[in-house]
């Protein structure tokens, strides 16, 4: 796979940002630094700011049911219930009674959004291409 499509899916950044730390010096494979994109193997031995970077996992797809007056969005708000602390809140429940949470990468993308008065099913995925693809209106989808 290609380092950042292999970050991205790893839930650790998004490609795009992926791309940035390579130019930069931040990433290296194999005790090795990369400036620039490569193909990566599921073995290689992956780190960014010398932290260890898992191999990616697959493309994944989850569904959110979002509550009423909760705000449709991954980034946190102080004054105002988000999707993400909703998230959150329900995962420490789980977590709670039973020992393990949902396993969420850090990195998620939102795919369409609700007003804050409505309720109903939202779809989050790790695949930045999928979601390009699936909100694109030229992709008929």
């Amino acid at each position: 796979t290609q380092s950042t499509w292999g970050m991205a899916l790893a839930g650790v950044m998004s490609r795009r940002q992926a791309e940035d730390a390579i130019v930069q010096g931040r990433v290296m494979v194999d005790g090795q630094r990369v400036t620039k994109n490569v193909q990566v193997s599921q073995e290689a031995d992956v780190h960014f700011n010398g932290a260890y970077v898992p191999p990616p996992g697959l493309p994944r797809l989850w569904g959110v049911n979002k509550p009423r007056k909760v705000l449709c969005t991954l980034q946190p708000k102080d004054d105002i219930p988000t999707l993400l602390s909703h998230i959150q809140q329900e995962e420490d429940k789980v977590q709670l009674k039973h020992g393990m949470g949902f396993g969420l990468p850090s990195h998620l993308i939102l795919l369409g959004r609700l007003p804050i008065g409505a309720e109903g099913l939202v779809l989050l995925t790790n695949d930045g291409e999928f979601a390009h693809r699936l909100q694109n209106p030229d992709s008929r989808i």
